[in-house]
């Protein structure tokens, strides 16, 4: 499968935080503190970290991109349950 194939994407999420902190490190070097980007996040933990050092760099450079750091988006099962009887 190709990269640039649509399904190449699919459950790719975890890596956007380390995705971007390349490209900004492409951009403007030696800026992003690469060794501080985890570039196998599995966890929550870890992508947050990531977008963390993202938004660091943001600040550094000057750019007027807030980045809300906080539980990355869960997909939803369904519709909520509820158990009042």
């Amino acid at each position: 499968m190709s990269a640039t194939h649509p399904a190449f994407f699919l459950g790719r999420a975890e890596l956007l935080g380390s995705i971007a902190c390349q490209m900004m490190d492409a951009l403007h070097p030696g800026v992003v503190p690469l060794k501080k980007v985890d570039f196998n996040a599995k966890d929550e933990y870890s992508m947050i970290n990531n977008y963390k050092v993202l938004q660091e760099v943001f600040n550094k450079v000057n750019v007027d991109k807030y980045i809300e750091v906080g539980q990355p988006p869960r997909p939803s099962l369904g519709p909520p349950f509820e158990l009042d009887h």
